[in-house]
């Protein structure tokens, strides 16, 4: 509770402790919903068999898992996707048709053993507003510490060999 100020809205007016003398009103304390900055790191060995293309499909299937239950289910707040290459372009989703739009890339990526991190400018302002995640088709990726010492800023990556307990992986072409 805090005492009244012009602007404020008649509906937070706290009328009972008003009714004692000076008018007070409610004051609310939340915090923003974190935004997420995810960053797809697609590495392939230069020569891979079918397991590692398997691998980079799960870590795509854990990317759009990841952002969508960010996004949608968990914190309805912007996720930002980074497909690192030639072209790499943050897109920032706000509501779930932008989502839609931010994971196509996702679609066509094919998958390199040369992932340059991007630079800082990719990411615009969303590198401050939250959690920074890399997800990566390979276990213990320097691509996050490479991201993070191009940026300024930690990033934390999750891979599908990391098997996490909410995560459930695409079954394997047959295996139904």
């Amino acid at each position: 509770m805090r005492p009244y100020r012009p602007g404020d809205a008649i509906r937070d007016i706290h009328w009972r402790t008003t009714a004692r003398g000076e008018p007070m009103v409610r004051e609310y304390d939340t915090a923003p919903s974190p935004e997420l900055v995810l960053v797809v790191e697609a590495w392939l060995p230069a020569a891979p068999d079918a397991t590692d293309r398997a691998r980079l499909e799960a870590a795509l299937s854990l990317a759009a898992t990841i952002a969508v239950t960010w996004r949608g289910r968990a914190f309805d707040s912007a996720v930002t996707v980074v497909v690192p290459g030639s072209d790499a372009v943050a897109a920032t989703a706000a509501s779930e048709e932008d989502l839609r739009a931010a994971l196509a890339p996702l679609a066509s990526v094919r998958g390199t053993d040369a992932v340059e991190a991007p630079a800082a400018r990719t990411f615009t302002r969303h590198l401050a507003r939250g959690a920074r995640l890399v997800v990566s088709s390979r276990a213990h990726t320097p691509f996050a510490a490479a991201l993070g010492h191009s940026t300024g800023k930690p990033f934390i990556a999750v891979c599908p060999d990391d098997r996490p307990p909410w995560y459930l992986p695409p079954a394997a072409p047959g295996s139904r």
